[in-house]
């Protein structure tokens, strides 16, 4: 473990307390020597930066003011597919969700308009990731997790202590309309 952890900056979506239960359970068959992802960090990334040595304050502000902007109705999401590939297993949805990619790039546009710059390399594809490890590649149906997304999150990863620190949470309500 790394004396000083990077800072990653995040905008996420959570599953509700049974749904992450359900889902960590969900790959209890796994050998305990694959690293699972806690319950507590289960997340669908919306948005991420680039990691950083410091935390800066006034990018967290800024952060928080778009989240502090947001406007948007609550919507379902559904994931029924199991991918593995080189790095992770994850959970995805078989069709594209409207709602959500509509949410990501609201989020997006509140942060070009804010002036803070997200990851160069980063491309939205919705995915909960259930496990860091490598295994050839597949893909399979599996029984849907479904949960209506009512709010979402702004998440600092200590990167390299597997931690999560909620750092803005909003609920998603009518003012959208």
């Amino acid at each position: 473990m790394p004396c000083q952890p990077l800072h990653r900056l995040f905008y996420a979506l959570r599953p509700p307390p049974a749904a992450a239960s359900h889902l960590h359970d969900r790959c209890a068959w796994l050998r305990p020597a694959h690293r699972r992802v806690g319950p507590d960090r289960l997340h669908i990334t919306l948005n991420i930066l680039d990691d950083r040595p410091c935390l800066p304050l006034d990018l967290l502000a800024a952060m928080v003011a778009v989240g502090d902007a947001v406007a948007a109705n609550p919507f379902r999401i559904i994931f029924d597919q199991l991918s593995g590939g080189r790095r992770s297993i994850v959970l995805r949805p078989s069709e594209k969700i409207a709602a959500l990619h509509r949410f990501q790039r609201h989020l997006a546009e509140g942060l070009a308009h804010a002036g803070v710059e997200t990851r160069r390399d980063a491309r939205f594809s919705p995915h909960i990731t259930l496990l860091h490890r490598g295994c050839s590649g597949f893909t399979e149906a599996v029984d849907p997790v479904s949960w209506r997304v009512e709010e979402f999150f702004l998440i600092e990863s200590l990167v390299g202590w597997t931690r999560h620190v909620v750092r803005g949470r909003w609920p998603l309500d009518r003012r959208a309309s």
